[in-house]
């Protein structure tokens, strides 16, 4: 009997964050993912898809360019199960991301944001500002001030 009477809780529940998240503004969505601590929790995931069901590429504030990336960062050895893939494909249909892809990168090199540069020089984009993206692959793939895997990404995507 329990149970069944957790049921209709959870599904009011669920209908109620619903509605929050209908509500939310940039800023609340940026503040709900940069409060992911785990892409292991299938609650988080949930959590992390629903929130990005809710962005609009066409028009990221920094806030959410920040926590998008801050996933990347946070998380370097993981692919969130392909959630970070949505992301991904997310930040390349937005515009102007490519500056926040280079702090990124000098934050804290990762799969993801080197194979995001590695998709824009794939593309034929060399450089972004005064950055020779192909350079900085090079550089990433030496700096042993980062983590081995990210030399080891850096190195597969420079070549």
């Amino acid at each position: 009997m329990r149970i069944a009477a957790s049921r209709p809780r959870a599904r009011a529940e669920a209908l109620c964050f619903e509605r929050r998240l209908l509500a939310m503004n940039p800023s609340e969505i940026a503040a709900g993912m940069a409060s992911i601590t785990s892409v292991d929790d299938v609650e988080q995931l949930e959590l992390l898809e629903r929130l990005l069901s809710k962005l609009n590429p066409s028009s990221l504030c920094d806030e959410e360019y920040c926590a998008l990336f801050g996933l990347f960062e946070r998380f370097p050895e993981h692919d969130g199960f392909g959630v970070f893939w949505t992301i991904l494909h997310r930040l390349e249909k937005s515009p102007q991301y490519e500056p926040h892809l280079l702090q990124s990168v000098q934050r804290q090199p990762a799969e993801f944001n080197l194979r995001m540069i590695a998709r824009l020089v794939n593309g034929g984009v060399m450089q972004i500002g005064s950055v020779n993206l192909p350079a900085l692959l090079r550089s990433v793939s030496t700096d042993q001030g980062v983590s081995e895997s990210a030399r080891a990404w850096a190195c597969e995507f420079a070549h």
